[in-house]
Order: C-alpha cells, then structure tokens, then sequence
C-alpha cells in the first residue's frame, strides 16, 4: 500500500513503481469513481487501444467457432443483462 498527499492544487503524485508497472504515461486520462467514500482511479483507454482490444476479442470468439451473427447476439444478450 502507498501513501500519498494531495498538493494545493488538488495535485496526487502515483509513485513512479506504479506508474512502471501500469505503463502510466504524461498525458494518460483518468477516471475517478467514487462509491461511498472509496475512490477508484481507472486509466481511460485510447481508441487505438480499444480497437486492439476489439480485434483481439473478435479473433477469440472466431476461433470458438463464433460468426459474427452469433458474436453480436451475445453482445445483445450481455447487455440486455446489464440493463
């Protein structure tokens, strides 16, 4: 667990160790989230990444035997879950 403290301008430092390990570069954005009192910073991805991430996922549901008729009717059935 690291401790850090907020500058006068609102400012939070990540110590470097968890900057090197997550890849956190100048300029990265960030969500903040809070739920009750806890906050949760998460890095918000790039559309190039996303993208990444898309193709990677398309090519794992293909090689389960997944068409994309079959990939979009999970989507459809994930998100009607969610709602």
């Amino acid at each position: 667990m690291e401790y850090v403290k907020m500058g006068k301008r609102g400012d939070v430092v990540i110590p470097m160790e968890i900057r090197n390990k997550y890849g956190f570069k100048p300029g990265d954005l960030f969500k903040i989230v809070d739920v009750d009192g806890v906050l949760t910073l998460a890095k918000v991805k790039t559309e190039g990444e996303l993208i990444t991430e898309l193709r990677h996922l398309g090519f794992l549901l293909e090689k389960e035997g997944y068409d994309r008729e079959k990939a979009l009717k999970l989507v459809n059935e994930v998100k009607s879950k969610e709602e």
